[in-house]
């Protein structure tokens, strides 16, 4: 695979049992199966976990819109929107309240205060006070953004949010 996408394969298919409630539960994540957007506008509409995209062959892998009713039309193509979807709810795979590390190549490891402890040694980090915490703005084209660098590239955050270009 091209770029680091597979590591944040690996890495989810990695974490173990303290982690992920069920391997075959996390299959669903992993493999290619038809999911609600993360950008649903209306999460209070999931309630019944019923959600349907437009129907017109066209359009099947429209991702624009998803509607809680199968008589909706689309507002985006003018179709019904009546193609069932699974929405997938993150509760369903990560057990408990964790923090996690991602890694410039999108390697996910659990944090802990001995991993930030060994990662600060690694990198020979001797005054913490020149670290930097960084909030970032994330959307529809940010996603974007990263999907396709982790594609291309070995060093995704670096250059999607810091705009460095590192070593392809």
């Amino acid at each position: 695979m091209l770029g680091c996408l597979g590591n944040l394969y690996d890495s989810i298919e990695n974490l173990g049992d303290a982690y992920i409630y069920s391997k075959p539960n996390i299959n669903t994540l992993l493999k290619k199966t038809r999911k609600v957007p993360f950008w649903f506008p209306n999460m209070q509409a999931l309630k019944s976990n019923n959600v349907y995209q437009c129907s017109h062959h066209q359009y099947a892998n429209c991702i624009m819109c998803v509607a809680n009713d199968p008589e909706s039309t689309c507002p985006v193509y003018n179709c019904v929107m009546n193609v069932s979807l699974t929405f997938v709810n993150l509760g369903d795979y990560v057990k408990g309240v964790f923090t996690y590390m991602v890694f410039d190549d999108l390697v996910v490891t659990p944090m802990s205060t001995i991993s930030a402890i060994t990662l600060l040694n690694k990198f020979n980090v001797k005054d913490v006070g020149f670290l930097e915490e960084k909030a970032i703005d994330m959307g529809i084209g940010k996603g974007v953004q990263l999907l396709r660098e982790s594609m291309q590239s070995k060093t995704v955050l670096s250059a999607v949010f810091l705009g460095k270009n590192m070593a392809k």
